[in-house]
C-alpha cells in the first residue's frame, strides 16, 4: 500500500551507500539517470511511498535548480519518514477542513526570495513551487497557482496544518493524528491537494513542454502516481 507525498521545505543531506542510482521514476526499471557516490551532497525536495514499501526521495544537487531525479531514501543520510500507520498516544485528534470553512488570504509573499514556509504551505503548496522551478513558471503563472489553492479550498488545509503545527505538533504527528480521527490514509485535504497539483500542472504551456520534455514526462506520470496512490488507499488495499 502507498502512503501520500510529502512535501517539506528542502533539507540538504548526503549519500551514505558506497554507490546510489538515480532513476527517472519511482521503479527500478526505470531509466538510471547517473549515479551517486558516498558522500555526495543532495537536496531532498519531497519523499513518496511506492510499491512494496519502498520510499522514494525526489532530489537535486545543492547547485541545480530543478530535480535529478529519485533515489530511495534508505541510503541517504536522514531516518526514513514513518508512515502513518498509528496514532501517538496523547494525539489531539484533527479535523479534516471542509472548502471553504476557512476564509484565508492566499500567502502573502508567497513567491517572493526568502519567504518562509509554514508546515501547511510546505506541505500543501510547497510541489507548485517544485513544478515553477522546474518549468520556469512566469509570474502570472505563479499568481494562478495561488488562485486555484483559494478557490478549491486548500488554503483551510493550510490553515488546518497549521494551527496545529502552532501548538507543537511536527507533520508526523499531524498525519498520525488525522489516521486515528478518520481510519484512513486518505483525507478530504489529501483530495483537494491531488486537485491542486493536477491543476497547476495543467498550467505548464506546450512551449514549456518541449523545452523541459523530460521533466514533463517525468511529472505527469508523478502526478497520475500520486491519484493512483490515493484511490489505493481510499479503498483500504
Amino acid at each position: 500500500m502507498y502512503t501520500l507525498m510529502t512535501v517539506v521545505a528542502p533539507a540538504q543531506t548526503t549519500v551514505k551507500s558506497e554507490s546510489l542510482p538515480v532513476y527517472s521514476k519511482t521503479d527500478t526499471s526505470s531509466t538510471i539517470i547517473r549515479t551517486l557516490k558516498k558522500g555526495d551532497v543532495v537536496v531532498i525536495e519531497f519523499s513518496v511511498w511506492g510499491e512494496n514499501n519502498v520510499e522514494w526521495c525526489s532530489i537535486h544537487e545543492p547547485a541545480q535548480k530543478t530535480s535529478s531525479g529519485y533515489v530511495r531514501c534508505e541510503s541517504l543520510a536522514r531516518p526514513p519518514a514513518s508512515k502513518a500507520v498509528a496514532a501517538p498516544a496523547k494525539a489531539t485528534p484533527v479535523q479534516s477542513a471542509a472548502p471553504g470553512a476557512v476564509q484565508q488570504a492566499a500567502p502573502p509573499g508567497y513567491w517572493e526570495p526568502g519567504h518562509k514556509e509554514t508546515l501547511g504551505e510546505a506541505r500543501y503548496l510547497a510541489y507548485a513551487r517544485i513544478l515553477a522551478t522546474n518549468f520556469a513558471f512566469s509570474q502570472d503563472q505563479k499568481d494562478q497557482s495561488l488562485r486555484i489553492a483559494d478557490r478549491i479550498g486548500l488554503l483551510a488545509c493550510i490553515e488546518d496544518t497549521d494551527s496545529y503545527a502552532r501548538q507543537g505538533l511536527t507533520l508526523l504527528d499531524i498525519q498520525k493524528a488525522e489516521y486515528r480521527t478518520f481510519r484512513s490514509p486518505t483525507t478530504q485535504c489529501d483530495w483537494i491537494f491531488q486537485g491542486f497539483i493536477e491543476q497547476v500542472f495543467a498550467l505548464v504551456t506546450p512551449e514549456q513542454q518541449v523545452s523541459h520534455r523530460a521533466a514533463y514526462a517525468r511529472f505527469s506520470e508523478e502526478v497520475a502516481s500520486h491519484r493512483r496512490a490515493l484511490e489505493t488507499n481510499s479503498r483500504g488495499r
